[in-house]
């Protein structure tokens, strides 16, 4: 019975390592350590009893994979791991707020992005969807933060 438990015990660490440590080898060994709690249960105890370990593991392995992607994100250790998405820029450079509407001529294909000649000089350009060849007529339709979208005309 203490070979059970003892399994069973060093899985959850393992688990808990598996956290800090990259690879997913200490993940791995704790699968390994829950399979062979199982194993020594039906050895020592019967196939039932193995059977019904077996499910308690899957059962509880559920609920606290349901518990931590709940709880885990919002946690202070969980925001230390987690990548947060900057805010958007919403503020449109000065000497881009003159180009809205304006004509230009791309410089390369628009793949989506490019470069292309406005107003006399030559900006980053996001095409606005579809791909425009270089020397192409285009128009600036929007400007979102340093982005200029233009469309083929």
């Amino acid at each position: 019975m203490t070979l059970i438990i003892s399994l069973i015990l060093a899985a959850l660490l393992l688990f808990t390592a598996e956290i800090f440590l990259p690879g997913l080898i200490a993940g791995a060994l704790g699968a390994l350590c829950l399979i062979g709690s199982v194993i020594a249960a039906g050895c020592e105890y019967g196939a039932g009893t193995g059977a019904l370990l077996l499910t308690a593991e899957v059962a509880g392995c559920a609920a606290l994979f349901m518990c931590w992607m709940k709880f885990f994100p919002d946690s202070p250790l969980g925001k230390k791991f987690s990548l947060h998405q900057p805010p958007p820029q919403t503020s449109v450079p000065a000497h881009h707020a003159a180009l809205l509407n304006a004509d230009g001529e791309t410089i390369t294909p628009l793949r989506p992005a490019g470069a292309a000649t406005i107003s006399g000089r030559r900006h980053d350009v996001i095409a606005e969807g579809q791909f425009i060849p270089a020397n192409t007529h285009i128009k600036v339709v929007k400007l979102e933060g340093a982005c200029i979208v233009v469309r083929k005309i």
